[in-house]
């Protein structure tokens, strides 16, 4: 399946609906491109602590601008998950969420879920690759499993496989990863893409 999430848009497209059955669900993941993951939105100029100068028996006050990192920087976007109703994903459903952290130059991964009320729980370590490792054969294993998730990063090309790094998250036995229907590629909260992002996924039980 490819998935294109086009500048300036938050979903993917094409659209499609899939069933997922039982309890357990793999996906591998591989950006077109390496630098699809990486993005970063324009900084926030924001009026610094005033400095006061003298200049020919007058005192000045300035207010230099100092630019921050663009808040909606640190959002997850939705890479792949299960929601247990077609139309409500933030509701009983669990996803991988990813972001390009512009400070350390670096992915971060992590699994997010939704309670039945809507609530969201983001309470775990992500799982960091540093963007020196994502080259053009970098591929992402996600494996939903009864109330576990595993992410197996990779760099995997016609000469082997070079292994990155791991993790494995227990999630709670109310974090819904039974049958459902799929979540596919979503970018963004509140900041839409900046650029097209190609995600190709290939899906097994």
């Amino acid at each position: 399946m490819k998935r294109t999430v086009k500048k300036g848009r938050h979903w993917s497209w094409p659209f499609s609906i899939k069933r997922l059955l039982g309890n357990s669900h793999t996906f591998t993941v591989r950006a077109e491109k390496p630098d699809m993951w990486k993005y970063e939105f324009p900084p926030i100029a924001k009026l610094g602590k005033a400095v006061t100068t003298t200049e020919d028996g007058l005192q000045i006050i300035r207010h230099p601008l100092e630019f921050k990192h663009n808040p909606n920087q640190w959002d997850w976007n939705k890479l792949v998950g299960i929601k247990k109703n077609l139309l409500q994903p933030r509701k009983n459903s669990v996803m991988i969420g990813w972001r390009y952290n512009p400070v350390n130059d670096c992915v971060e991964f992590v699994p997010y879920w939704h309670d039945e009320n809507g609530g969201a729980h983001f309470e775990y370590e992500p799982l960091i690759i540093p963007c020196s490792r994502v080259n053009r054969s970098f591929e992402l294993n996600i494996q939903f499993r009864n109330s576990s998730v595993t992410l197996i990063a990779v760099n995997r090309d016609t000469y082997g496989v070079d292994f990155i790094e791991s993790r494995f998250w227990d999630l709670p036995q109310n974090a819904y990863m039974k049958s459902g229907w799929l979540i596919t590629h979503w970018f963004g909260g509140q900041m839409k893409a900046i650029k097209d992002i190609v995600m190709n996924f290939k899906y097994s039980t």
